[in-house]
Parts: structure tokens; sequence; C-alpha cells
């Protein structure tokens, strides 16, 4: 079973949490945090591109859920403007590299030491995806994960993605 109960934020969320809500909606996104190379990577800086930065860690079982399907969405919709970044909360460094080498996932993964990032953010569950638009603005914020928010997430960011 995974040790959920003891992130920063309130746990993982097995059932879908969109209708937490965040006071983040409207915010532009402010997140640099480096890859797995160490390489600082400023997510407002993607401008023209949709993004989701989508907050996990390699013990949260419903984050392990969500990641083959936000990799799909960047295979459907990379090509029209979508960016994922998978931004890893794992305090242990091994345990998130040995997470992904079993994966054949390609997805943006950077780190959020300490949970910095994520804790400046109106958030209470894990994993949360920010669904970010063109202009780096914040439009929705989606917490937790359940058969439906990958549907959910797909429709927001095919919302943006028709806008200019």
């Amino acid at each position: 079973m995974a040790i959920c109960a003891a992130t920063l934020v309130g746990g993982c969320a097995a059932i879908g949490r969109a209708e937490l809500g965040s006071r983040s909606v409207g915010s532009p996104v402010a997140i640099v945090a480096p890859d797995l190379s160490g390489t600082p990577v400023d997510i407002f800086a993607a401008q023209g591109r949709v993004r989701i930065v989508h907050f996990w860690a390699s013990w949260c079982e419903p984050c392990a859920r969500a990641l083959p399907e936000l990799y799909g969405l960047t295979q459907e919709l990379g090509s029209v403007g979508l960016e994922v970044y998978a931004v890893s909360i794992d305090r242990d460094r091994q345990a998130l590299e040995a997470f992904l080498a079993r994966r054949s996932l390609k997805l943006r993964v950077l780190i959020d030491d300490e949970a910095a990032q994520m804790s400046r953010l109106d958030v209470h569950t894990m994993p949360v995806s920010l669904i970010v638009d063109r202009h780096g603005v914040i439009r929705y914020v989606d917490q937790g994960w359940d058969a439906r928010s990958v549907g959910r997430e797909r429709s927001q960011v095919e919302v943006l993605l028709a806008e200019d």
C-alpha cells in the first residue's frame, strides 16, 4: 500500500477532488524547477503553449496511475501545442529514478525539492494538475485522480488550445 497520508499538503487522493478549487486560478504560473540533469526550467517561459503542470510523487499510488494518462495526452496533443511537466516532490532521488526506470514514459520530469513550489499553491491533495493557458495563466486546478480525471483535463486543455 502506498504511503500517502503524510504529504505536505494533506495526502494522496484516489478519487477526483477537482471540486476543492484553488485560489491559484487566474495567477501566472511562477514555477522554476530543475530537470533531472539539474538544469533550471522556467515553466512560465513556455509562452504560446498550453501546459499541464502535474505535481506527483513515486510513492503516491494515484500519481502513478496519472502519469501514463498524461503521457497519452502529450502523444495526442503535443503536436498542437500541449506541454506536460511532471513535477516530482520525491525526497528520495534514488526511489524517483528507480520508479522512472521501470516505466517508459517520456514526460519532462522536474524536481520540486521539499515541495517548495507546490507549497506556494492553494492545493490540498495529490496528485494535482495545473492547467495553464498559452499566456502562462493558471486556468484550472485539478486535485486528486480518478477514472474521470484524464477526460476532464483533456477537455480543459482542448478549450485552451482553441483559444488565441
